[in-house]
């Protein structure tokens, strides 16, 4: 029975977008993979241990493996996040109209595909699209919560057109997470933190929730005084929620203490 659920469950993942199969193999990796590498360590360790191996031993272990990756994802994460729009033309998010303009003036001259040759023409086409969104009050509030991508799309006038098609692409990642939390909790060893783990997803659910209904960086109303925001000044909320993507991803399936 198990293999057969198994299997179903892998030709399922096979029709996922990439994703969140990324977020659904991530579940299923951390329901096996923390407790193969506490068992490899503990089990090199034994020799220099000056006593028998205990829960105890097994529980600290555990926890340093799970927070030493959780630490190196995000770290990875942070440092591999493209430059949005703000950063490129080198203003701040809270720029007002005036010195968006002066930045894509002064972006223009430097990058422009008669001084950069051919090879800088994607980037400024790109960039002046992207220009010419921000100018625009409503692209601008849907850029600053969506990405890039929402600026596709053609039926989107009003802000609730942008917050509905970008509700829509975000909670198809919570759901499919959620079910292959459900499943993979099924399928594997019973845990007394699941709990915790439905608690994480939640919370990461309401915190992404926050970042799309709070105002924008360019709003006076805006404050930032979110962690992300503190630690990540530049960093518009999309990119904020695709951070919290990855790291539901790889926490989603993880509890710190079997």
């Amino acid at each position: 029975m198990h293999r057969l659920l198994t299997a179903f469950a892998l030709q399922i993942i096979r029709k996922m977008p990439s994703s969140t199969t990324k977020a659904v193999f991530g579940l299923l990796g951390w329901s096996y993979v923390p407790d193969f590498i506490t068992s490899t360590i503990l089990r090199y360790a034994r020799p220099y241990l000056r006593q028998p191996v205990t829960p105890w031993h097994y529980r600290i272990t555990f926890a340093l493996v799970v927070f030493s990756y959780l630490t190196y994802n995000l770290f990875e994460a942070s440092l591999s996040t493209p430059p949005n729009f703000y950063e490129l033309l080198g203003v701040l998010p809270s720029a007002e109209d005036s010195e968006l303009k002066a930045a894509f003036r002064m972006f223009a001259r430097r990058n422009h595909p008669d001084r950069v040759g051919e090879q800088g023409a994607d980037l400024f086409v790109a960039v002046r699209g992207g220009y010419e969104a921000l100018m625009e009050p409503n692209k601008r509030w849907a850029y600053d919560r969506f990405g890039a991508e929402i600026l596709g799309c053609k039926e989107c006038v009003t802000q609730r057109d942008y917050l509905a098609r970008g509700m829509i692409q975000s909670l198809g990642f919570h759901i499919v997470s959620g079910l292959a939390l459900l499943f993979f909790s099924a399928i594997g060893r019973s845990s007394s933190v699941a709990f915790w783990r439905y608690t994480l997803f939640l919370g990461h659910f309401a915190s992404e929730l926050s970042l799309l209904f709070s105002p924008s960086p360019s709003s006076p109303e805006y404050e930032g005084y979110s962690i992300l925001s503190i630690l990540f000044p530049t960093r518009l909320p999309f990119q904020h929620i695709r951070l919290l993507h990855q790291y539901c991803s790889i926490t989603g399936g993880p509890s710190t203490f079997p």
